[in-house]
Parts: structure tokens; C-alpha cells; sequence
């Protein structure tokens, strides 16, 4: 079992009828350079076969902490069926990029199936000149943006000959394409019950509130040295600081004949600045109480 990140997990609980939290990824492909000159879904079903070791999120599904006391558990799928997540499709006759982009529309849209492995893969045809189009589907919780990438890496080839599998023991290889190791990749065998979800979850928010602390503190750390700074900065430069003594430019903000006349006379240039602040708050209140009245 491995429990989600925090961060993977919010991408599972802003989904709703209207969010979705997967990403997809297109290829059109000229399948004239493969040995048959054809791409099928029995295609894609044995190369994917073939290297679900280097690819261990395929294998994945969610089990839940009872009562959401914790973030979930990745755990290995005991009745993983690769038939169902890749699929095959073709376009209405005479359909181009206009018909495709409907059709991956239209798949984007639909949510993953939750009791299973967060991954869909299609095989489109229809398109012109005999090209067979891929979409997969995978949702963001297990896989990132670097990730994603590195997934595209292991099920296409560079070359029409293809590569050498790596050899795996016990069908997981040590280092897996994506960067798990065999230590932390969830186990195969039995899904986890209710109960010792439950046990996992309440066992966990100790270390969970540790580790809260612990970054709590090293951002205090990070933003109180900063803030210090600034502080001894504003009193080396107080003068700089300090309130203007000039007399500040005649603007229709501050303009007030018999106020301002009186108050520099009086004050000087520092009670004009005041009194130019206090004419603006004034006709900003005055303009504000006008529209409220609807004059």
C-alpha cells in the first residue's frame, strides 16, 4: 500500500459533476512503418502487456479510509482487466480533425471509473490517409506532468523495431521507467477491509501532525528572515521615510481656496498635505453617497 500525497489527493477532491481531475494525451500516428502496416487494439493491448512492470500506476486503484479520517491508499488492483481500459473506436466515414476533436471531447468529459485503475486508453480510426489515433487518459492523482511524459516514453518507441523488455522479477522490475522502487510500489494480493483501512488511517495522523509542525516551522523560519530584513532596512532609511515637508502640487484632489490658504498660513506645507487627504476622503465620500441615493 501507498498512501497519496496531499497534494495528489486534492486532485481527487475538487472533482464534481463540472471538475474533472484527469489529463489526456493525443497522438496521431502513421501505423504504414508498423510490421502489419496496421494498428489494433489487440495491438496496444500486447505491447501495454508487456511493460505493465515499467508502468505500476496502471495497475493501481484506490482503496478509502472509512469516515475520510486520512487520505487514501494506492493499492495493486487484485482484479486488474487490461480489456477494459483500452478500447477501440472509429470515426463516422469521411471524418477529419473537426470529428476527432468531438470524439476526445466527448471521452474527456466523462470521469474515471473510481473502483479501478485511473487510466483509459483509445484506439480511434477513421482518420484520413489511414492514420489511427491514441488517446490515453490518466488522471492526475497517480501520474504528474513529468510522469505523464515519461508514460508516453514507455509506450511508444522510437524506432518501428521497437526495444529490449527489460528483465523483471516476478513481473516488477527493481527500478520501474516512472522512478519506483520495488519498496515503494503498493503490494499485489488481497484488497485491504474496511477495518484495517480504518486502523491505517487513525495510525497515521500522528506522524500526519509531526510532519504539519515540522513544515509549519521551516516556513516560519523562511519567511521570518525576510521580514526582518525589510524591518532593519525601513529604520536605516527613516528619514527617507518620514513625512514630506514640501508643499505638494495643486491638483483638483486638493484644491479648497479658503481652506488651503488658511491651513498654509497657519501650518505650513505639512498641514497642507493633511488637508489636501482629508478634501479627497471627502469627495470620495461625497461621490459615493451620491450614488447611493441614485443622483
Amino acid at each position: 500500500m501507498r498512501q497519496l500525497t496531499a497534494s495528489d489527493a486534492q486532485f481527487l477532491d475538487i472533482e464534481d459533476a463540472r471538475n474533472l481531475g484527469h489529463v489526456a494525451f493525443l497522438a496521431v500516428l502513421d501505423p504504414s512503418t508498423a510490421p502489419s502496416g496496421r494498428l489494433e487494439v489487440e495491438d496496444m493491448c500486447r505491447v501495454v502487456g508487456r511493460r505493465l512492470d515499467r508502468l505500476p500506476p496502471f495497475r493501481w486503484k484506490l482503496a478509502s479510509v472509512p469516515l475520510r479520517v486520512a487520505r487514501p491508499y494506492w493499492v495493486v488492483d487484485p482484479d486488474f482487466d487490461l480489456d477494459f481500459h483500452i478500447r477501440e473506436l472509429a470515426l463516422p466515414p469521411g471524418g477529419g480533425e473537426r470529428e476527432l476533436a468531438e470524439q476526445v471531447a466527448r471521452i474527456a468529459s466523462r470521469p474515471l471509473d473510481r473502483s479501478r485503475p485511473l487510466w483509459e486508453l483509445y484506439v480511434i480510426h477513421g482518420l484520413p490517409a489511414g492514420r489511427v489515433a491514441v488517446l490515453t487518459k490518466m488522471h492526475h492523482a497517480a501520474i504528474d506532468g513529468v510522469s505523464g511524459i515519461e508514460v508516453m516514453g514507455v509506450l511508444f518507441d522510437e524506432r518501428p523495431a521497437g526495444r529490449d523488455e527489460p528483465s523483471a522479477r516476478n513481473g516488477v522490475s527493481d527500478t520501474d521507467a516512472l522512478g519506483f522502487t520495488t519498496e515503494t510500489q503498493p503490494r499485489g494480493g488481497r484488497s485491504p477491509g474496511e477495518v484495517e483501512m480504518l486502523w491505517r488511517g487513525l495510525a497515521s495522523i500522528p506522524a500526519q501532525r509531526l510532519r504539519a509542525l515540522r513544515r509549519m516551522r521551516r516556513s516560519s523560519q523562511t519567511i521570518a528572515a525576510p521580514a526582518l530584513e525589510v524591518m532593519r532596512s525601513a529604520a536605516a532609511q527613516a528619514d527617507v521615510l518620514a513625512w514630506p515637508t514640501a508643499r505638494p502640487p495643486s491638483t483638483r484632489f486638493n484644491e479648497s481656496p479658503a481652506e488651503t490658504v488658511g491651513c498654509v498660513t497657519g501650518l505650513g506645507g505639512r498641514g497642507t498635505v493633511r488637508r489636501g487627504r482629508a478634501s479627497l476622503a471627502r469627495l470620495v465620500l461625497g461621490m459615493s453617497e451620491t450614488r447611493m441615493r441614485g443622483g
